[in-house]
């Protein structure tokens, strides 16, 4: 052959040879790798990843619910994350995955899981309770089934009421066997010995203890004070250890007497004194004392404090002359008068014993004429006592200061003096008012021109016609250039209702303007002696504290209410809802300070 001949075959022998290399590759097999043949998990929830080397598609699964494979298919090569949930239990658990090509290539990975340790846990562990009987909630968790069993010996006082796969409700019946009763119920978990156990008792149903009075209130002096106590068996009492100002100073079968000590604070305090019967509580004494001391420079410049027992039973002009009128106080503004709308002889005010505050009180009374009750011999035939005998659309019957401004002209407030008064109310249950004024106190000028409307005034007020709505108001007028405030604070009188209060109103005699130091400024505060609960506390300044061309202002306490019309003109005039009414007082203290050496200096 010519050498042409063999260039040509060797160039056709080539090109075949080439061909038949692609078709070869074209036709290449599934790759399918796992970096691993197995996992090993904890009992806790966890995950890990399968490492998948591939050139094709493939889907992944698992035989077993509680591991989940993600994603569940892809393509080439990837990263497999598998699940594993919680093991609640205590055997091992296993399980594969398969990770497969479409053209049949199949890989697979064992999963193991260790199971949990048995356990089983209750709270609370333990509980007293109630003597009466109660139902007693048990929360359950567990790592597996689990019982609750109560002891034979139990079984009379003790149930199972209610029980789920995280709680059971037992049921205590109440204990009168006269003896403390104890019990263990048992928490088992099924399949293995784990327990646990509830410590149960109860305490037997203890006598009864009751006490007269139940709380008390005194003042700050030192005093003796007696609880009388009736019980069948033994009995103690328990003082807290922190209130050792008041001791035992005598115990016998049926009365305990109690030794307080003057309180030299500028606050109240309570001491709840408990009554015990085999250690346990059986009833509480609940002893509030005031104080005397205001502080801040203030001085005490009259006090109708401990009325004595002696005159317990005295009323009306017998008080004025023989007791209030000597300490810088008056009454003298009631019905017991001659003219139409007089009661002369009536029953106005009253001293009489109050077991709450074991001391004697002051009682105002206001008289309404209301069938089907014996009418009262009201002058004139009037239905309604009126304001002494003149003013006949109103009724009054009030206590105050005195009004002398020289022999007691430290009892009022003068300009630019601060006064602080200080005095303890009780509002009876079912006080109807009106929607009229109704004054239980009032702040107002003696003399002057503009002594006509009162400036401060603890008012009772209710809505018109239904008298619903029945309120306490704090209430100010102003006059001249002053401005009015109007009702400032109020609260409903069912806070009131046969409750002693405290009461401590703050006053700075002085214009509504000027500067931070000189301007007028009210404070009160209304607290529950009981449970000492702040009933009404409010206080602004920039207020207008003085009655132009007066020389001095006085406190009043009792009842001047209207009669909602002039009934001299027409008995018909007066509000249908009123009725006869009284208010307890007592305690009055009258404390200055920044004292004005003038006191007729017009304000």
């Amino acid at each position: 052959m010519n050498r042409r001949v063999l260039v040509f075959l060797w160039l056709v022998s080539a090109f075949f040879s080439s061909c038949s290399d692609s078709k070869k590759s074209s036709i290449e097999e599934d790759l399918l790798e796992l970096n691993t043949q197995t996992l090993d998990f904890n009992a806790k929830e966890n995950y890990a990843f399968i490492g998948i080397t591939s050139n094709t598609q493939w889907a992944a699964t698992c035989d077993a619910a509680w591991l989940t494979p993600v994603p569940a298919s892809g393509e080439n090569h990837a990263s497999l994350r598998v699940t594993a949930e919680a093991n609640t239990l205590s055997s091992v658990r296993t399980c594969t995955v398969t990770v497969a090509t479409k053209g049949g290539i199949a890989k697979t990975v064992k999963v193991t899981q260790t199971g949990t340790d048995p356990y089983i846990l209750i709270d609370p562990v333990s509980a007293e309770a109630l003597p009466a009987g109660e139902e007693i909630t048990v929360n359950v968790t567990a790592s597996a089934q689990w019982t609750v069993q109560v002891p034979d010996e139990a079984m009379e006082w003790i149930s199972v009421k209610a029980q789920t796969g995280t709680q059971v409700v037992v049921s205590v019946t109440s204990n009168q066997s006269g003896a403390v009763r104890t019990a263990c119920i048992s928490f088992g978990l099924e399949g293995t010995d784990s327990q646990a156990s509830f410590s149960l008792s109860q305490q037997h149903i203890l006598p009864d203890l009751t006490i007269d009075p139940a709380q008390m209130s005194v003042a700050d002096e030192a005093s003796d004070i007696t609880v009388n106590v009736t019980c069948d068996v033994a009995w103690d009492v328990r003082i807290p250890a922190a209130d050792t100002w008041v001791t035992v100073k005598q115990k016998t079968d049926n009365q305990v007497v109690f030794s307080v000590e003057i309180n030299s604070g500028s606050a109240m305090r309570t001491a709840e004194i408990d009554f015990l019967i085999e250690g346990f509580v059986a009833n509480t004494f609940t002893l509030n004392q005031s104080t005397a001391t205001v502080g801040g420079g203030y001085e005490l410049m009259g006090k109708l404090g401990d009325i004595p027992n002696s005159i317990i039973g005295q009323t009306n002009s017998w008080l004025h002359t023989n007791l209030f009128r000597d300490i810088g106080f008056d009454y003298s503004e009631y019905p017991n008068c001659t003219g139409n709308g007089g009661y002369p002889n009536g029953k106005h005010l009253e001293i009489l014993m109050d077991a709450t505050l074991n001391k004697p009180v002051m009682r105002f009374y206001i008289h309404i004429n209301t069938a089907p009750n014996t009418p009262y011999p009201i002058n004139g035939g009037y239905l309604a006592t009126t304001d002494r005998c003149g003013t006949s659309d109103r009724q009054r019957n009030e206590f105050k200061s005195a009004t002398n401004n020289t022999t007691w002209s430290k009892m009022q407030g003068h300009y630019n003096e601060w006064q602080i008064l200080r005095w303890k109310m009780r509002i009876p249950k079912g006080y109807q008012p009106t929607n009229n004024f109704c004054h239980i106190h009032q702040i107002k000028a003696q003399d002057g021109s503009n002594n006509g409307s009162p400036m401060i005034t603890i008012t009772l007020r209710a809505n018109s016609n239904s008298g619903t709505n029945r309120r306490v108001c704090i209430e100010h007028t102003a006059s001249g250039s002053g401005t009015s405030r109007g009702n400032m604070k109020e609260a409903p009188i069912d806070d009131f209702e046969n409750e002693w209060v405290q009461i401590e109103e703050e006053m700075h005699f002085m214009p509504q303007g000027g500067n931070t130091d000189q301007h007028g400024f009210y404070r009160i505060k209304i607290t529950r002696i009981r449970d000492n609960k702040v009933l009404i506390e409010h206080q602004r300044g920039d207020i207008e504290m003085i009655r132009k061309t007066a020389t001095f202002l006085r406190g009043k306490w009792g009842i001047y209410r209207s009669l909602g019309g002039d009934i001299a003109t027409n008995q018909n005039n007066k509000n249908s809802l009123l009725k006869d009414e009284y208010i307890d007082m007592c305690d009055f203290e009258v404390w200055r300070k920044n004292h004005n050496p003038n006191p007729a200096q017009p304000m």
